[in-house]
Order: structure tokens, then sequence, then C-alpha cells
């Protein structure tokens, strides 16, 4: 399966989405308090395809079969170097490639993975729900490298339970993580911990909403975002866009940013040049940029469709891809837009995560897929 580039100036993605198009909550699972014991794990070493020699080393998009059983839904990859990627999703998977092997571990929770994030090779967390949150500390794929977090939480209020969409820090010490407003919990969408100890992250409460108290209704967020410079951004639903100077001392400040549109935004990127862009429902892109007065200005970008864009990453400003329903994936080159054609015989449908480790690597996920563009050829690659 080879993919061509081809230059080009009202989905619900189920137990696979972060959150409904229109901003709706979900529920993360049928049982969120399932038993999350010691995972099961073992390896896929698949031969790539013969064709894939040539065809899958040259920076062409190809496909990688695990040869797992049943359909999968990968929502997220993350990776700390080359030889150091996740990927997590439904049914409770969570998959390593270590640069030789992939590795496969399941949480044995009935629970789909929503993400994956780490700070470091041995510091990386997969989550589900506040009280279903995964930590390793020795970047092993063995059943016993993750451990599930007890419930716990801080500033008064009961341990948060909702579902989390997204994650993202500065350190071990310094976490982020976001999800939705549930009626039923009414419990705050934005909270903060200094890392994995005594067994679980202690979560505290950061309420975006001036004026607002920690039982108010805030707005649903399915993305996190931190920056070089110690920045912070939440974006959800209805466009909504929170940004801060991230934790000082027990609490942040947050300011609200207009992003001119009201369509969810689902993801964030910062550039190495400080803009911080989002992608959401209906093709939208957005580039932030802080101005010397403290002012953020916004800058639409217009996209060639209007499939709702899930994911988003980037090596520089002008070497940027995004990600999709539909099988959307596009590239940036700072000034135009080329959308990559999949092969139909791909039957790649949906994408909901990007990540890469510089131009030569590029990892993208979704619904029964997984695909790499690089110039290293990985087992179960096919053209």
């Amino acid at each position: 399966m080879i993919l061509s580039i081809l230059a080009s100036a009202p989905f619900v993605c189920g137990v696979t989405s972060c959150a409904a198009e229109d901003g709706s909550n979900v529920s993360a699972s049928s049982d969120p308090h399932a038993d999350g014991g010691a995972p099961d794990a073992n390896t896929v070493i698949a031969e790539p395809d013969a064709a894939a020699l040539e065809a899958c080393t040259d920076g062409r998009w190809c496909a990688v079969r695990l040869s797992l059983e049943g359909p999968q839904s990968f929502n997220a990859v993350w990776g700390s170097g080359p030889d150091d990627v996740w990927l997590v999703g439904s049914p409770d998977i969570a998959v390593h490639w270590n640069g030789t092997r992939f590795d496969i571990s399941r949480m044995n929770s009935n629970q789909t993975l929503f993400g994956v994030w780490g700070s470091g090779p041995k510091d990386i967390w997969t989550f589900s729900t506040g009280d279903a949150l995964w930590h390793n500390v020795t970047g092993e794929s063995s059943a016993s490298a993750w451990r599930r977090g007890e419930v716990m939480s801080s500033g008064g209020l009961p341990p948060w339970t909702a579902p989390v969409y997204g994650m993202a820090g500065r350190s071990s010490t310094d976490v982020w993580a976001v999800g939705p407003f549930l009626e039923s919990l009414a419990q705050p969408t934005v909270w903060h911990c200094g890392g994995w100890s005594s067994g679980a992250p202690a979560w505290v409460p950061s309420i975006t909403t001036p004026g607002a108290n920690p039982w108010d209704r805030e707005p649903s967020f399915n993305a996190v975002l931190t920056t070089a410079s110690g920045d912070v951004w939440v974006v959800g639903e209805g466009g909504k866009t929170r940004w801060s100077s991230g934790w000082r001392g027990e609490a942040t400040s947050w300011k609200v940013v207009d992003s001119l549109t009201s369509l969810p935004l689902h993801a964030l990127w910062s550039a190495p040049n400080g803009e911080v862009w989002a992608v959401g429902g209906g093709g939208i892109v957005r580039r932030f940029s802080r101005q010397a007065d403290g002012t953020i200005s916004v800058t639409p970008v217009p996209f060639p469709t209007l499939a709702s864009l899930r994911a988003i990453a980037g090596a520089s400003a002008t070497d940027l891809w995004v990600a999709g329903n539909d099988g959307t994936l596009a590239h940036w080159d700072g000034s135009v837009w080329s959308l990559v054609e999949l092969d139909p015989k791909t039957k790649v449908t949906d994408l909901f995560g990007l990540w890469l480790s510089g131009p030569d690597d590029v990892w993208a996920v979704g619904l029964d897929a997984v695909l790499h563009k690089g110039t290293k050829l990985l087992p179960g690659m096919t053209p």
C-alpha cells in the first residue's frame, strides 16, 4: 500500500472518541470501575512485506499490520524518541515499539484508553478516567510494568472519576489533565498534579472560568498543551480556549481566548517559535500568537476540506501534519496544505492521533489503522 501525496490549497467516534463532534459528553466505558489487574503482554514480530523494503523506506506513508485479533481503535500515540513509541486505544490496549519489535499489553479493564503521555521514557501515563490511570516507570512492556493508580484527589473535592481526554506536562512533577463535564458528577474539567507518588497522582482542580466555583459547570475540554515557556493551553467544546502562565504555588490564573469559532477544538501543538496551533471540527485550524503586550492574537488558517481534524504534530512551523475523520491526513509547509491520498485498499477511515520524532519519523493512528512515514522498515509494514 503506497500512499501518494496530492497538493491542494459529522462524525461520532463512539468508544474511540475523545468527544462527540457536537461537543456533547460521552461516557468512558460501560464499567468505569472495572478491575485493572496486571495486564497481559505478548510480542508481535511480523516480517515486513517483501515489497515494503523499497517502497516504505523512502519517506512514503505505509501501513503497519500488527496482526491483532478483532477490530482495534488506536486513539493516541506518543514517544520519547524513534525507538520508544507507545500506541493506546480500544479495547484497553497499549502497544510499544522499542526500535526492533512491537510489544502488546492489555489493561484487563474493559475501558477505552483515550490517550498516552510521558515526561520521558520512564514516566509514562495512559488513561481512561480519573480513577482509571496507569503508570509505567520502567519503560518496559511486561505485564508488571503498568500500575493502576489508586483513587485520590485533593482540594476538598471528591476524587476525580470522569473521563480523561488529554494530558500534558513540563516534567514528571508538573502534570495537567482535562476531560468533559458530566452532569451526573458535576466535577471540574481541568486538573493539575505534582506527579505520581504514593501509588497515585493527587489531582487538584483548576477552575478556568473567572468567578466560577468548583461545582459550577465548566466547559468540556478535549486537549491540553504545555509549552517550552511554561504556558498552558486547553481547548474543547464550542471552540472554548483558555490560556495560563502555568501552575504557581497552589493555583493558576486562566485567561479566556477567543478562537473565532463555535466548533469543537480537538488537539493542540506548539511550534518552536512559540506559536500554538489548534485543530477541530469542520476543518478548523487556528494559530495563536502571544504578543509583546501579553495579548493573544488568533489567525484562522484555511483548510482544504471540512473534515473534523483530530490530531496535530510537527517538526517546525513549516513541517506540520494534521489528521482526522474520513482518512484525512495533510501536511503544511508554511504556506500550502498538501492532502495525502490514501489508497482505498488500505480501508483507513478515521485517524485520531499523530506523533513524530522528526521529519523522517511520523506516526498516525486511528480506527484499525497504524501508519508510518519514514526511512526505517518496521515489522508488519506493507506498501
